[in-house]
């Protein structure tokens, strides 16, 4: 199913119109991009959707966004625990 977004910064922050389809936030220009999202390209967008997502948004992805954003924030705590794959973290000697 085809996305469709305002064309707001908050929207195009992460959503380009490769992926989805953005419209100005009047109901006439949302109106029109469902009418689009409905038709044959419609179906072309979601396809590009969806292979962005298998591509950027997969759990080895996540990891390596949160190990990065980890390292950035400085040397883990003593007091803190470190997540695992399997769920909770198991509390540091």
């Amino acid at each position: 199913m085809p996305l469709v977004a305002t064309d707001l910064p908050t929207h195009t922050q992460t959503i380009t119109p490769d992926i989805a389809f953005l419209a100005k936030p009047e109901p006439a220009a949302l109106a029109a991009a469902i009418v689009r999202a409905a038709g044959p390209e419609g179906r072309r967008i979601a396809g590009q959707a969806l292979d962005f997502c298998r591509k950027n948004y997969t759990p080895e992805r996540y990891r390596q966004l949160v190990a990065n954003a980890l390292a950035k924030a400085g040397p883990p705590r003593p007091d803190v625990p470190v997540p695992t794959d399997r769920g909770a973290a198991p509390p540091r000697s």
